[in-house]
């Protein structure tokens, strides 16, 4: 465990948010880690378009265009 670890996330749940727009700063102590938990946050991360477009993937929207 690392006490300098961490996710900060800088988009909302059904936020609109832009192409290139960072939604989350990630922090480590050391290059494995922190790809680690890039790969984590990009398996948690879902976009959809409408209302309900949470229920068409297995995995929850966190953020939607």
């Amino acid at each position: 465990m690392s006490v300098g670890a961490g996710v900060i996330c800088l988009a909302k749940e059904g936020e609109s948010v832009d192409k290139g727009q960072p939604l989350f700063e990630l922090y480590a102590d050391d290059h494995t880690h922190l790809e680690a938990g890039r790969h984590a946050i990009q398996d948690a991360v879902r976009f959809g378009d409408g209302p309900y477009a949470h229920l068409l993937s297995p995995k929850r929207d966190l953020i939607r265009e």
